[in-house]
């Protein structure tokens, strides 16, 4: 599937007359060091770092080497060579004398369609205890990398934001284009068909057809490893009246066991189906070799429960179905205690 934000951002250049643009040296040991990357994704990288400004586009007479081209714009690298570009990338601490960046960010921002949009609601962030907040601090930050990742800051949205959070963010990531929201009233003006509550204990299951249908999935900011909230998200609903979006549960094959729970996981899932993969394929691939392990035994006391007797080859059989190498599965074995285990 065509990069949304390379494919928009290779637009804005052209727009301004660039069709062939270099990479500095600076620019390329600052973001691009140790990365592999087509010049689709160089762009997606690209378009982050000036959105946010931390690169700029410089109008200058730079020659390099071509090393990609993407939607009729080549990719440079910064070498005497016989190639000449029309504009050069920079770092922001280079000198820019000829700056478009602002226009090129502008045009960007005017094309860029900002479906999906994620919203963390965080409404119940006073319930958390000390050494959750800061657990929930942290996977916010990898909730922003995997945007990134993905799409950019203008898809992603925090509401009810309290003030310590908003200033914790704006501390580490000074320079950002996220939507922090104080309150909720956001709301008010989406249309429900187009928004999905994503919530553990709901009674519908998601589907592939409704996650590419959604344009907006709300998540609860919530960490339960300290202390269990089973029902927090249907609180989050009550108390921001989301009563008119429907709520969906995130299972494989009907139940939550191994499923990822953590934000930027649930994430990663709907993107990969948005994407086009299958969803038992994007919940397979980000679980983790604990979530995965766990899953197997529970497959294992779903299918052999009754029996109490497995056959190895019938453990390897399901630790295939998660791609789990059989190394674990002396482990999983031992795990089984109440069972017959059959060579």
């Amino acid at each position: 599937m065509t990069d949304t934000v390379a494919l928009v951002f290779a637009e804005a250049l052209r727009i301004v007359g660039i069709n062939a643009i270099v990479l500095s040296r600076r620019f390329v040991r600052r973001y691009l060091q140790g990365y592999k990357m087509s010049s689709e994704r160089i762009l997606h990288r690209i378009a982050n770092l000036v959105i946010t400004n931390r690169a700029q586009i410089c109008r200058d007479t730079v020659w390099g080497v071509p090393i990609g081209f993407f939607h009729g714009v080549e990719v440079l690298y910064d070498v005497r060579a016989s190639k000449q570009g029309e504009a050069v990338v920079r770092s922001q601490y280079e000198p820019c004398p000829n700056d478009v960046s602002e226009r090129v960010k502008n045009i960007f921002l005017s094309l860029f369609p900002r479906i999906p949009l994620f919203i963390i609601d965080l409404g119940l962030w006073e319930l958390h205890s000390e050494t959750e907040r800061n657990e929930l601090f942290k996977q916010l930050l990898v909730v922003i990398d995997t945007v990134r990742e993905y799409f950019t800051d203008l898809n992603l949205m925090l509401v009810a934001t309290p003030r310590e959070l908003k200033m914790r963010i704006n501390s580490i990531l000074p320079s950002h284009e996220i939507a922090i929201l104080d309150d909720y009233e956001i709301y008010s003006g989406l249309d429900s068909k187009h928004v999905i509550v994503l919530d553990p204990y709901a009674e519908q299951c998601l589907d592939e057809k409704t996650i590419r249908k959604a344009h907006i999935y709300i998540l609860g900011g919530i960490i339960d490893e300290v202390f269990p909230r089973p029902y927090a998200t249907k609180t989050l609903v009550e108390l921001h009246a989301l009563e008119a979006f429907p709520r969906y549960s995130l299972k494989l094959w009907g139940s939550t066991v191994g499923v990822p729970n953590r934000i930027n996981k649930i994430i990663e899932i709907i993107t990969s189906v948005r994407y086009g993969k299958s969803l038992e394929q994007a919940i397979i691939e980000s679980m983790s070799t604990e979530d995965k392990i766990a899953r197997i035994l529970h497959e294992i006391h779903k299918r052999f429960g009754k029996e109490r007797r497995v056959a190895i080859q019938q453990v390897l059989d399901i630790m295939r179905l998660f791609n789990l190498s059989e190394k674990f599965i002396h482990r999983i074995v031992s795990s089984l205690k109440s069972f017959e285990i059959k060579s």
